[in-house]
This record gives structure tokens, sequence and C-alpha cells, in this order.
């Protein structure tokens, strides 16, 4: 996992000379708010215009529709570096690409990103970190994860039959 790591982070380096520097800075910033507004805001623009605009965009053109959903998401996971924020990111990259594929707006992305990293921030900061027990941590953002992808997917759910509804009624 750490060498398709290294190799998508030597990627992204590579297409954007500053990635590596730029993230390092942030991430070891004593600067909390910068740190809020590089997870909450910069953060879910930058990553929905790569994964959801460029790598999705490509696959999607190229490979079957679920197989493209599945790469992505897939390397997003990979990107964010380790197993357990790896498998949220997954997850996340999942849900983004029905976002996307729903609503056709990388927009629709931003928006939901930027909530599942706003949630996860306030989960962290007001409740996992004031747990000293790393197995009810995990069960925390796994709820959360959970939640943040079932309530758009019944709503994607509903306007897709309201509008199979519509379609048939005609």
């Amino acid at each position: 996992m750490d060498g398709i790591q290294a190799l998508i982070s030597k990627s992204l380096s590579t297409i954007f000379p500053s990635y590596l520097k730029v993230s390092e800075s942030i991430f070891n910033s004593s600067d909390s708010y910068l740190q809020l507004i590089i997870i909450v805001i910069l953060g879910p623009i930058l990553e929905e215009m790569l994964f959801r605009g460029i790598i999705f965009g490509y696959l999607k053109k190229n490979f079957n529709i679920i197989a493209a959903v599945i790469v992505q998401a897939l390397v997003f996971g990979v990107v964010h570096g380790n197993i357990v924020q790896g498998t949220y990111a997954f997850i996340s990259g999942i849900l983004l690409a029905i976002v996307y594929i729903h609503y056709e707006s990388i927009f629709a992305c931003i928006i939901v990103h930027m909530t599942i990293n706003l949630l996860g921030t306030l989960v962290n900061v007001f409740l996992v970190s004031k747990i000293n027990n790393e197995i009810i941590s995990i069960i925390l953002f796994a709820i959360m994860g959970i939640v943040c992808t079932i309530i758009p997917l019944i709503k994607m759910i509903k306007e897709y039959k309201s509008k199979r509804d519509e379609k048939i009624s005609i």
C-alpha cells in the first residue's frame, strides 16, 4: 500500500510541482485554522476537481461505469495514506462518484465532500480526541460515515424514483 501511495504522490508532485511541499507544510503546521480551511474547503475543491473531474471523467469515458467508480475510489483511498483514513476515503469516493453521476455536477460533489470533512473534523475535535479508546473512536467514525452515506443515497433514490414516475405518467 505504501508503494502505491508513494507512486501516486510522486505522480501528483510531477503534475503539481509544489504538491508535496505544500501538503507537508500544511499538515505539520500548528495553525489549526489553516488546517481547518485546507481540510474543509480547499481540499475538497481540489480533490473533487482531480478525482471526480479528471480521473473519474477519463475512466467513465474509457471503461465500464462500475469499474470507473471502483478504480477512482480506490485511488482516492490510497492517496489518503493509511488504512483507516483510506477505507473511509474509498467509501466516500464511491459515494462522491454516485453524486457526480446523479447530479452531473462537480459542485454537488464539492458540497458533499466539504460536509463529510467538516463532520469528520467536528467528530474528531469534540468526540474522538476526548476518548482514550481507539476502538470506540473507530466505531464513531464508522457510524458517522454510514450516516453521511445513507442520507444522500436515500435522497438520490427518492429523486430517481420521482423522475422515473414522472416519465411513466407522461
